[in-house]
């Protein structure tokens, strides 16, 4: 076997962490060898390990300091609470010894450590073979979490495959290349859209958006369409929210105008596929001559993309900041934000941005998040402070992203989506 065939440079491959595959390579192999010292990274070889030391070693002493701390303050019977505790512990320990804030991997290897998932002991000896996700210390306890993981098992599989994907990509684009064209499978796609003109109704959910995309290669296999359709989902949801609102009827609009203000925005809006949302909004309403995005957050660059009768201008403020000078919304959208996160603490930079959320009547406000907890606690928020309405939800959002992702916070729901859930208010 060549160990050095086609491997990630240390800056990709790092950008990902799972604790059954190498972590140099990606690769799945039954005899991975940990780290002696940490126990916390898998190699498929020596060589790897050689590889990895250099950029390990001082993390590697940093968590083996740690492990020591921590490991004489857990108890025999440990629950979920005590590992999450014991987690949060140890970030702020790492941090104190390697005098920095921890990175996404980082992050990644306490969130998601290699331990059992029904007794939370790292001495553990059995891995699900169809995901490499989960992890036992018998098959005893294995059989008692099969039912569970058994809903989730395809999820985390996609899920690290698409990781493992992304990284194939990374390997020949510079940080600005990838900021500009960050979607693999978008290579075999020419960016525009055909919309038979005897289509009426938006589609009822994302995977009937899928038929709209102009693809050169039909052979999609699942990591492709979930790429695909990330480019527009938050647009799929925008635009089916008007049509059950009734702003928009049989593909048209009310106005030749649509503007539209994106709430609470940070990289992930910014980085959204603005020219391919565009060319997809344009299509599908065939009445309006001018498209506009306002794109507002307070860690948002002030900035402005032109294309052809559309604009989209990033301002970066709170809302309530600029709402009085920008042009008045039809729709406005906040995408995961978390709003009750905040509420009350020092930190809410919301509270006096919620009384303008719902600013204008009979324009409808969409919120969106990760799961029906969050959105039900920002829906309950914005109500009592804009006595605002509910036209629909909170539910499952049909135009959720399909790129699931590893939830550490909730043991009985391992992964989550973007958008998963919505709600549409309105006065």
């Amino acid at each position: 076997m060549d160990f050095l065939a086609g491997l990630y440079p240390p800056e990709v491959y790092c950008m990902v962490y799972y604790p059954n595959v190498c972590h140099v390579c990606k690769t799945v192999d039954k005899n991975l060898k940990r780290c002696s010292k940490c126990k916390s990274l898998n190699y498929c070889s020596k060589i790897h390990q050689q590889i990895d030391w250099p950029i390990h070693k001082h993390l590697c002493r940093v968590i083996t300091s740690t492990n020591k701390i921590i490991g004489n303050r857990k108890k025999e019977n440990i629950n979920f609470d005590d590992i999450r505790q014991i987690q949060s512990l140890c970030a702020i320990l790492w941090e104190e010894q390697l005098g920095r804030k921890l990175d996404r991997f980082e992050q990644n290897m306490l969130q998601f450590p290699r331990i059992c998932a029904v007794c939370y002991t790292d001495n553990v000896e059995i891995n699900c073979e169809a995901c490499l996700n989960a992890s036992y210390c018998s098959k005893e306890h294995q059989e008692v979490h099969k039912k569970l993981h058994e809903k989730y098992c395809a999820q985390l599989k996609l899920c690290m495959d698409l990781d493992i994907k992304y990284l194939d990509y990374c390997i020949d684009q510079d940080a600005e290349k990838l900021f500009e064209d960050r979607n693999p499978w978008m290579l075999g796609c020419d960016r525009t859209f055909c919309i038979p003109e005897n289509i009426k109704h938006f589609p009822m959910d994302l995977k009937g958006v899928l038929n709209y995309f102009n693809i050169q290669d039909s052979s999609l296999d699942s990591m492709k369409c979930v790429f695909k359709l990330d480019t527009v989902a938050a647009a799929s949801l925008l635009m089916y929210c008007l049509e059950l609102y009734s702003l928009v009827k049989e593909r048209s609009f009310m106005k030749s105008k649509l503007i539209i203000h994106i709430v609470g925005a940070d990289y992930t809006e910014v980085s959204f596929y603005w020219d391919l949302i565009v060319q997809f909004c344009m299509k599908w309403l065939k009445n309006i001559t001018e498209l506009k995005f306002y794109v507002i957050g307070p860690e948002v660059k002030p900035n402005t993309y032109k294309c052809d009768l559309s604009s989209v201008e990033f301002l970066g403020d709170l809302y309530h900041n600029v709402i009085d000078r920008i042009d008045k919304p039809d729709i406005v959208v906040s995408f995961n934000n978390g709003i009750h996160e905040f509420c009350g603490s020092d930190t809410d930079m919301w509270h006096e941005s919620i009384k303008r959320l719902l600013e204008y009547a009979n324009v409808p406000l969409v919120l969106t998040a990760y799961t029906m907890q969050e959105i039900e606690k920002d829906v309950a928020i914005v109500t009592n402070v804009t006595n605002g309405k509910i036209v629909m939800g909170p539910e499952e959002n049909p135009f959720r992203s399909l790129r699931p992702i590893r939830n550490h916070d909730d043991q009985s729901v391992p992964v989550f989506y973007k958008n998963g859930y919505f709600a549409i208010l309105y006065i």
